[in-house]
């Protein structure tokens, strides 16, 4: 933050904050990342300068969380029957359940 505004962050406006998460989301920063950094800024205007209400105006970013694939009762029993060992398919049915 410091680095963008070039002075202190202290000193921030809430223009700035808005101009600095734009230029985060423009460089392609992941979403937890920029959560992250919100947090921080959260903390470091509330509690160590004493501006809550710069604190108040960050905005977190939705994570789009994506559905993991589910197989088919039948590639289920596929992926199972594709070992011969007993070994191996309780291996592949603990690591699948």
């Amino acid at each position: 933050m410091a680095t963008f505004l070039g002075r202190s962050p202290d000193t921030a406006t809430i223009d700035d904050l808005r101009r600095f998460q734009i230029k985060q989301q423009e460089d392609g920063v992941p979403v937890p990342t920029m959560n992250s950094i919100v947090s921080v800024l959260r903390f470091f205007f509330t509690h160590t300068v004493d501006r809550p209400d710069l604190a108040r105006r960050l905005v977190r970013l939705a994570h789009p969380r994506k559905l993991p694939v589910v197989l088919s009762r039948d590639e289920v029993a596929r992926l199972l029957n594709a070992t011969t060992c007993l070994k191996h398919q309780a291996a592949l049915s603990v690591a699948y359940g």
